[in-house]
């Protein structure tokens, strides 16, 4: 009998131990534990990959190294108070230089995208951003407009100037809510798309000068009840 009873308390003393293990090995849950909800985890990837695209060691202001595990504290990011969800994203005369990765798609709460003075060539990628409502493209180097643009029907704000454009080749139709829309200071060489133009009933700024439309002359027939500013001047008719 005592020889049993010290091979039991062996084998509960081993059973302790081990139940003690998986207890530490385990997070507790409560109320206070934080998770990193699966939205959050995507925009953090999200982030590095157009760091790593767009040669981010060489940013005017790069976002790492940092001592930061906080996204939403890095340069020219802004997040929703409440959700942590990126909704802006301001990285202006920042010396990028590349094209968007494909995974800027993970951005899906993005509202606001300023990439201007910037040295892309390459936007395509841009058309995933389905949220967005302010984008600004101007002072690049980009050649050629995305025609799945015409899918960011949230738009209310798009800045297109001092780039290399030649023609329109997405459907602005589709652009309902657009209020403001900067074409100025490339190299269009078409006929001004006058009548999409004219669909445009929201439109409150219009900037069309110093490029090469055939007939600019055309959108002032227009009637758009909500246009404040237009600039026709210094195009160049071919």
């Amino acid at each position: 009998m005592y020889r049993v009873s010290i091979v039991c308390s062996s084998i509960s003393v081993v059973i302790i131990i081990v139940v003690v293990c998986i207890l530490v090995a385990v997070p507790s849950v409560s109320s206070s534990t934080h998770y990193i909800d699966s939205d959050y985890d995507e925009e953090e990837l999200a982030l590095i990959a157009l760091f790593n695209s767009t040669n981010g060691r060489s940013w005017t202001n790069a976002w790492f190294p940092t001592n930061s595990n906080d996204h939403c504290t890095f340069y020219g990011i802004e997040c929703d108070p409440t959700t942590r969800n990126i909704i802006s994203i301001d990285l202006s005369d920042n010396n990028l230089v590349g094209t968007l990765p494909v995974e800027i798609g993970n951005f899906t709460h993005l509202q606001n995208l300023t990439l201007s003075g910037n040295h892309f060539t390459d936007i395509f990628q841009i058309t995933r951003l389905t949220s967005l409502q302010h984008l600004d493209l101007s002072m690049n180097y980009l050649s050629t407009i995305p025609p799945q643009i015409s899918s960011l029907t949230s738009l209310q704000y798009l800045d297109l100037s001092s780039n290399k454009f030649v023609f329109l080749s997405f459907q602005i139709t589709s652009l309902t809510s657009l209020q403001h829309l900067d074409l100025s200071n490339n190299v269009f060489s078409t006929p001004l798309p006058a009548n999409s133009l004219c669909k445009l009933s929201s439109l409150q700024y219009l900037a069309l000068s110093f490029n090469y439309f055939t007939n600019p002359a055309t959108i002032s027939s227009c009637n758009l009840p909500q246009l404040q500013h237009l600039e026709i001047s210094y195009c160049q008719y071919i």
